[in-house]
């Protein structure tokens, strides 16, 4: 539960939602120039206060995915055009979130991230920029980046109470959904950093323990593995 007994209303049309470890965490990125189009909240399990730096700031042991479940419950998020729930050590300005957070709804999708830049640590090839590309649609989006829309965030979100590490989650969102076709997408048009080597979360659960994490979540919720892959795309020119 919050330390704190909070209540939160929207200000801006997009939110970014992250829980961070302020001593680690690239959130001054985010915040690295004025003129932002969304809202900034950050759930806290480390660290200094990092007060009057986010629209919202709770000290709050947990995951990103449990965090945000707790957050819905003080905030109706289905007021935001789209929600960003991002990893805490994911670098990205904020012109190209603003710019991310336009493409989506530009685009009408349900599920989205950006691509990685070229220097990125990932395990998903296709998720690194295709320079080709504006944007690609696919059947799979990596759980540490992915913008929801509203109408997903109403499937995805019963779940998330669930989602520790978030391994196997982007699995599992794309099925809430159906598969739409066309509405899931790596943006291509804007990219973030992913910086190699230990994050925040294997600090806390160890990467050996990810995968049974993940057979966990499925198992609880009948879904399987199946191909992650680009289905088509917007090419730039």
């Amino acid at each position: 539960m919050c330390s704190t007994a909070v209540s939160f209303n929207p200000k801006r049309k997009y939110l970014l939602f992250s829980s961070v470890d302020s001593r680690r965490s690239a959130h001054s990125t985010w915040l690295n120039a004025p003129g932002r189009a969304f809202d900034v909240v950050l759930y806290a399990y480390g660290g200094e206060s990092l007060e009057g730096v986010a629209d919202l700031f709770v000290k709050n042991k947990g995951f990103k995915f449990q965090n945000f479940h707790v957050f819905s419950g003080i905030c109706d998020v289905s007021q935001y055009s789209a929600v960003w729930v991002v990893d805490d050590d994911i670098e990205m300005g904020t012109a190209d979130i603003n710019k991310m957070f336009d493409l989506f709804v530009r685009h009408d999708l349900y599920l989205a991230q950006p691509s990685y830049d070229s220097g990125s640590y990932t395990i998903w090839d296709m998720a690194v920029v295709d320079e080709r590309y504006r944007l690609r649609y696919t059947n799979f989006v990596e759980n540490g980046v992915t913008v929801f829309s509203g109408n997903a965030l109403k499937k995805c979100l019963p779940v998330m109470k669930d989602i520790e590490t978030g391994c196997g989650s982007d699995y599992i969102f794309p099925f809430l959904l159906d598969f739409p076709k066309n509405k899931i997408a790596i943006i291509d048009d804007v990219q973030c950093h992913h910086p190699d080597g230990d994050s925040s979360l294997d600090k806390i659960v160890p990467r050996v323990y990810h995968g049974r994490e993940a057979e966990r979540l499925m198992n609880k919720y009948h879904y399987k593995y199946y191909t992650p892959r680009v289905l088509g795309g917007i090419e730039r020119n």
